[in-house]
């Protein structure tokens, strides 16, 4: 049980530290990524 604790409290972290602060970044990741050298 302590792993999915470990697990929600890094993903509520990672939310709160860096989604919400990079959400353009985030938004265009949603879409897709197109590399154009692959």
């Amino acid at each position: 049980m302590k792993d999915i604790e470990k697990f929600v409290k890094g993903f509520t972290r990672f939310q709160q530290n860096y989604f919400s602060a990079e959400d353009s970044l985030y938004s265009e990741l949603r879409n897709g990524q197109h590399p154009s050298t692959l």
